[in-house]
């Protein structure tokens, strides 16, 4: 009838292209006539109900693809996803009205987007062959469990960003990386375990979680910069067989000890003596901290980005071995005086930034 319009794509298929403002609930039919000739119903088009005021949609078993953007930005708080379904186009539900999702077996890839901001969708199943999930795929939804099967073993850029009433997941071994913001935002998370397969730990992968500990296994051999940043962990532990990095004193360091990666954002303790042998501080090691002294050991090179950023460090001194201090390392902590030691060779942009108690700056000059 006149609430659909088609597009014949050959072989006698044709795909839902539009539907008309009235309709508020439709049946896609399996087949439609024109001009006596019978076509199968196989797909919903781009962008076919975009913007529609439809809020309920049943779909024929004939369907096997759902286009870029079908549904997105519609009312849709119903819709049966028919076993036959393989294709799901990038956010072809974005910004919708579902509650509840069950995706078939047949689809192995959730695009980009596809369930973005679908601030209601609280639970979802998904298909045991399902093998990638792309990047923002649940962004803002309001899933509180999910399951990842077995077979997904690919994760894109902040798939869970901002969902803040996820409080457990499950993450399938064979997973390689964590993705940049996977979890960026999650403030109900409060326990994640991370598969021993997993070997990087991209950028604000945990950023602003609900975390008190976390545990890294033996393969884990690259952890980006602010991947913990506004994390409240107290605890961090590694497995005894991991070779990169070992905790000494409560803090991540490289098995080597060169490098202090991670302290923990809670403490008793309020001063902290970085290790001897020590010789640079990672980005962000020490970010949100509520450490207020720390002091570091001769031969100390380096000073990496937003190191002490947010933190509550009152005291610091810099050994004269220091040659480099990069960006906003120091910015919006509570330093009152700060001594700069002669051998820097290096102060990058807006290193105390924000310190409002800070003073009084001094050039050290060794006889």
């Amino acid at each position: 009838g006149a609430e659909f319009s088609g597009i014949v794509k050959g072989n006698k298929t044709v795909g839902i292209s539009s539907v008309s403002n009235e309709v508020v609930e439709c049946n896609i039919p399996e087949t439609v006539k024109e001009q006596r000739v019978s076509y199968t119903v196989t797909s919903v088009e781009k962008d076919a109900f975009y913007w529609s005021n439809v809020t309920s949609v049943s779909l024929p078993n004939t369907i096997t693809e759902i286009g870029y953007g079908a549904f997105r930005s519609s009312p849709l708080a119903n819709v049966n996803l028919p076993k036959g379904l393989t294709q799901i186009g990038d956010y072809a539900f974005y910004n919708t009205k579902l509650t509840g999702i069950d995706l078939p077996d047949g689809v192995t890839t959730i695009g980009a987007s596809t369930f973005a901001q679908c601030e209601k969708l609280s639970t979802i199943s998904l298909p045991a062959a399902l093998e990638k999930i792309g990047s923002g795929a649940f962004y803002k939804t309001a899933i509180t469990a999910i399951v990842l099967p077995a077979s997904c073993k690919t994760l894109s850029n902040y798939v869970f960003e901002a969902c803040k009433q996820l409080a457990s997941i499950t993450l399938p071994e064979g997973i390689i990386e964590l993705p940049t913001g996977l979890f960026q935002d999650c403030t109900a998370l409060t326990s994640v375990t991370i598969p021993e397969s997993v070997t990087t730990i991209m950028g604000a992968t945990f950023q602003n979680t609900g975390l008190t500990t976390i545990h890294f296994p033996k393969n884990v051999s690259t952890i980006k910069a602010n991947a913990f940043n506004d994390v409240a962990l107290s605890t961090i532990t590694v497995d005894s067989e991991n070779e990169t990095f070992s905790v000494m004193d409560g803090a991540l360091y490289t098995a080597d000890k060169r490098y202090i990666y991670l302290y923990p954002r809670v403490t008793e303790s309020k001063r902290y003596d970085i290790v001897d042998g020590c010789v640079a501080v990672w980005g962000g090691a020490f970010y949100g901290c509520d450490v207020k002294e720390v002091t570091f050991p001769e031969g100390f090179i380096g000073i990496d980005a937003y190191a002490f950023c947010q933190s509550q460090l009152e005291k610091v001194d810099l050994p004269h071995s220091i040659e480099v201090i990069f960006e906003q390392a120091f910015a919006g902590t509570q330093l009152t005086s700060v001594v700069v030691p002669n051998g820097i060779k290096e102060l990058n942009e807006a290193v105390f930034a924000s310190c409002e108690k800070l003073t009084e700056v001094s050039y050290y000059w060794m006889k």
